[in-house]
């Protein structure tokens, strides 16, 4: 009997001693914590110039119902407002804006880059893009003996959306290109020669250059090139390429390098395919190059993450739309 309490004497006290090892380690040995990451809230973004819907509206109306099922944000250019207002009624799910772009002679507001989101937008800063100064405009009408219209004033916009908890800064843009009215022919003779073209091209005075010039100016002086928040200015940046006939050479890198060059902005279309002019346009003698141009771009600053970007080869105006889905750099 002494033997059998014995026993079980020093089976409990081993007992013990393991439950008192086990329960020490526990104050030494600490597991790190499960961190559980929550997936970044996503916006796919769609833009497109729509060439006032005068290419073939049915196509048009068709994929914008189809994207505005699967995109939190469209940005229609060159939309004329009676049209646009029918896009609407046609998604009555989506919110819309009218971004001014443009202003006639008489001051109405018809021409503008009509917006389509499922979520509210709010408009943080707006200014007015001109393509040039009084001086510059004096000299267009000095050498060229054409008084180039002094609209459309083109507003630089930037929306705050909000989804699921993060917000994006967005500028829809479609900078304005005087040059098909330099360069039209008039009873045979060409307002603007080739000669001229080039020399304004590559210097200040060329329009493009002068407003993407400010809207880089604009970008900095709005902090939004280094804003903590994603930001993105996409649309038409158009290009010199069309009026200045027989180039092959794409000029538009002359000036948008200019964007790309600040060491805050990232250019995400700079090696993507052209998006002008479309096929079907071409085809009806509606696209005024046969040259394959670049024009449809997309910048950012580094607090965006691309998860996709692609150019669509859908018909319907005489610009390819483009669509790129963002996030939040973690």
């Amino acid at each position: 009997m002494k033997n059998i309490a014995f026993l079980r004497t020093a089976v409990d006290f081993a007992f013990s001693c393991i439950l008192l090892i086990a329960l020490g380690s526990t104050s030494f040995v600490h597991a790190a914590p499960l961190k559980i990451q929550t997936p970044q809230p996503t916006l796919k973004v769609f833009w497109w110039n729509v060439r006032y819907y005068s290419i073939d509206q049915k196509l048009i109306q068709n994929l914008i119902k189809e994207k505005s099922q699967t995109h939190d944000v469209l940005f229609l250019g060159e939309s004329r407002a009676k049209d646009f207002e029918i896009l609407h009624q046609q998604n009555p799910h989506m919110y819309a804006y009218s971004s001014y772009y443009s202003r006639d002679r008489t001051g109405t507001e018809d021409y503008q880059i009509g917006v389509l989101s499922r979520y509210p937008l709010v408009i943080k800063q707006s200014v007015a893009l001109d393509w040039g100064t009084d001086e510059q405009k004096r000299q267009w009408v000095a050498e060229h003996g054409k008084i180039l219209p002094n609209y459309p004033i083109r507003n630089l916009n930037v929306y705050e959306l909000k989804k699921d908890g993060q917000v994006f800064l967005l500028s829809p843009i479609h900078v304005f290109n005087p040059w098909p009215t330099l360069m039209k022919e008039k009873e045979g003779e060409v307002l603007a020669s080739y000669s001229v073209a080039s020399e304004v091209i590559f210097s200040f005075r060329d329009p493009l250059f002068y407003q993407v010039q400010n809207i880089l100016r604009f970008i900095t002086n709005w902090g939004l090139h280094t804003s903590p928040l994603p930001y993105m200015i996409i649309g038409d940046f158009n290009s010199p390429t069309r009026p200045v006939r027989g180039a092959a050479v794409n000029l538009i890198t002359h000036y948008l390098k200019l964007l790309s060059q600040d060491p805050h902005i990232v250019w995400f279309s700079k090696d993507r395919n052209y998006t002008y002019p479309t096929a079907l346009a071409t085809e009806l003698g509606e696209a005024d190059t046969t040259h394959q141009v670049k024009i449809d771009h997309a910048f950012g600053n580094r607090n965006v993450k691309v998860l996709g970007y692609q150019i669509l080869h859908e018909e319907g105006s005489d610009h390819y739309p483009i669509e790129i889905e963002i996030s939040a750099q973690q």
